[in-house]
């Protein structure tokens, strides 16, 4: 195949000085990120990378990319030199990955170096050495078409820097994670790494980065995967998110890749986490892997001698665009249920189909899915709406709520009381501290079983899989979700107190009541100033179960901590308020009714992942990883 020789050049000083620092090469991930780099804009089909006992005593690299000839690789030696960039305003088009051309001369100032390169097919290269920065005498050697660099010894001549070299295993880490980030982005290319002889990643081309991602993860990964797919006039942006279990602390589960490149960018961390909103807890962010294709022009990449801190033009906008579309798919996150009457037990099937299909789908975007994933919303067996857990004033039937006693016996069957010590007021209570309950599921009609585990825990079965829910933290999302939707409609009712409560507030509590009085009007709450900083308090929602003082202030505090302009943040602050101090608490006995209608109702929310503060609302063990714990496998 003809390829287009790129001429390297000596760059004027004038390009030069507008050119951010050269890359430090302050560590072994360093020179692996530039050498490799090097070798895909070199347009290489194949790339090894192989590292000896330790990173900084013996790194190779080998491609099959554009080798240099004697007279390019003499420039390329020479700093600032490079074939990416002519004059200054090429600095406004920037698309390949390593521009400067001085990833040469900096590696081999701090190093023992090798170079073997042969420009074609001929078979005849040159060979070259650099120590501390001084290169031998060119050799002729045979070597099919590409480059090959051996770095020896990094830092021999900086004992200083030497000595504050992280361990081997962080740069081994490092440099892994950079194989698995650019066979992200270049799926046509097939990268290998070698570590101490043993081959730790071989990727083969592949169809598209589901694939590198099954190769990197393996294929069960693709199952908790959210496809993003978004058009925009400035930019393309594709790949996936994960379901909210793989989110972890920190970035480093993150590869985000601009026009081909490796960057982080703290506001893009922010975005995927404020599209999961409250399903994510506090300290943790979502597994993302996502390309960005922008036009260059519209891209910094030289505000850092690394590169991998740029700016965008459309910054605010790319935001907007990303919270959006994490949002979308995160609220189709939700598990669908055939029911299995062959099932012991009852229990579920998970729906969406087969492993297969699913993953056929991939690069249609959409949820992706299979035995253990999740798939998109579809109705409950029974397709209705289901009666309120609650019988308040959101209560659609008046039945009975948690904790009222056992439910009546459903016809054809019964509540089925096991074991001893049978708590009166719901089913059976074990010295354990759990409860067991089976009958016919109170919408379904099927038989299933429950157990509350230690009054804190519904547990249940699926076809394949474990289910526990956290009680609280599921009715929690259920009133935050009934409270929302009230807000949109009418306010809340109000209960008058039989003593009106006269509160003197501190200043910044009297002018946020001011601000807020039609929000707080909203939420039920019935107050007017009484003079100075003094307000009198006539009456409080009938859902508040604590004292109308600390309700009256909690509210205040919480207004406080949103923006004026943002009124819709500012009632689902005060929604999650009600909702955490009037869902059913931890120690509360639960019926088979009450646990079934607790069960169903969680799972026809809009997003029945978490609870308003981020904590999971359940957690599903699939049955393949107990029988691995028992050995069974």
């Amino acid at each position: 195949m003809e390829v287009t020789r790129p001429l390297i050049r000596k760059l004027d000083a004038a390009v030069i000085s507008k050119i951010a620092a050269g890359e430090m090469i302050l560590r072994p991930f360093s020179v692996a990120k530039e050498l490799l780099e090097n070798s895909i804009d070199a347009q290489a089909k194949t790339i090894d990378l192989e590292v000896g006992d330790a990173p900084d005593r013996l790194f190779v690299i080998r491609d099959d990319g554009i080798g240099m000839t004697p007279d390019e690789l003499e420039v390329a030696l020479e700093a600032h030199a490079t074939s990416k960039l002519s004059d200054e305003d090429d600095l406004l088009r920037i698309s390949s990955l390593g521009f400067r051309g001085e990833a040469l001369p900096s590696i081999g100032r701090v190093s023992r170096m090798e170079i073997l390169t042969a420009p074609d097919a001929s078979g005849a290269g040159v060979r070259v050495r650099i120590e501390g920065g001084v290169h031998s005498t060119f050799e002729p050697v045979a070597r099919s078409q590409g480059t090959t660099i051996r770095v020896a010894e990094l830092f021999y001549n900086s004992p200083v820097r030497k000595r504050f070299l992280k361990s081997s295993a962080s740069e081994v880490r490092w440099i892994q994670k950079l194989v698995a980030t650019y066979a992200y982005a270049f799926p046509d290319i097939h990268l290998s790494w070698t570590l101490r002889g043993e081959k730790k990643l071989d990727l083969p081309p592949v169809d598209g980065l589901a694939g590198r991602i099954a190769q990197v993860h393996g294929a069960d990964h693709l199952d908790k995967l959210l496809t993003i797919e978004i058009e925009t006039p400035r930019a393309t942006i594709r790949g996936f998110v994960g379901v909210p279990e793989l989110a972890r602390p920190g970035s480093q589960h993150q590869t985000l890749l601009v026009n081909g490149r490796w960057v982080t960018a703290p506001w893009l961390t922010a975005a995927l986490r404020q599209g999961f909103g409250d399903l994510l807890p506090p300290g943790r962010s979502p597994f993302a892997v996502l390309l960005f294709d922008l036009d260059p022009a519209r891209v910094d990449i030289n505000v850092h001698p690394t590169k991998r801190e740029i700016r965008f033009l459309d910054e605010s906008e790319l935001f907007g665009t990303v919270v959006r579309a994490v949002k979308a798919q995160a609220q189709t996150l939700v598990p669908t249920w055939d029911l299995d009457p062959d099932n012991r037990g009852g229990g579920w099937n998970r729906g969406g189909g087969g492993t297969d299909t699913v993953r056929d789908g991939l690069r249609g975007g959409g949820v992706l899915g299979g035995s253990g994933g999740y798939a998109a919303r579809t109705p409950l067996p029974d397709g209705s709406v289901i009666s309120d857990l609650w019988s308040g004033p959101f209560g659609s039937t008046g039945g009975p709520g948690p904790g009222t006693g056992p439910s009546a016996p459903e016809e054809g069957g019964g509540t089925i009381e096991q074991g001893s010590d049978v708590d009166s007021a719901a089913g059976a209570d074990l010295a354990s501290g759990s409860s067991v309950e089976s009958g016919l599921d109170p919408m379904s009609r099927q038989a299933v079983r429950y157990w509350q585990l230690h009054r804190r825990y519904i547990l249940t079965q699926t076809a394949d899989s474990l289910f526990v829910i956290d009680q609280h933290a599921a009715h929690e999302r259920i009133l935050y979700e009934q409270i929302l939707e009230r807000f949109e409609t009418e306010p809340l009712p109000t209960q008058q107190l039989l003593v009106p409560l006269v509160l003197e507030l501190e200043a910044d509590e009297f002018e946020i009541f001011q601000q807020c009085l039609d929000v707080l009007t909203r939420v039920g709450v019935e107050a007017e100033e009484f003079g100075g900083q003094t307000v009198v308090v006539r009456g409080v929602p009938t859902l508040w179960k604590e004292s109308p003082e600390s309700l009256f202030r909690g509210l205040l505090a919480d207004l406080t901590k949103t923006s004026s302009r943002d009124l819709d943040a500012r009632f689902e602050r005060l929604a999650a308020n009600f909702a955490c101090r009037s869902a059913i608490k931890t120690g509360r006995s639960l019926s088979l009714h009450e646990m079934g209608t607790l069960v169903h109702q969680l799972f026809e929310c809009a997003v029945p992942h978490g609870d308003p503060h981020g904590r999971p609302t359940y957690v599903q063990v699939p049955i393949d990883d107990l029988d691995r714990r028992f050995g069974r496998h």
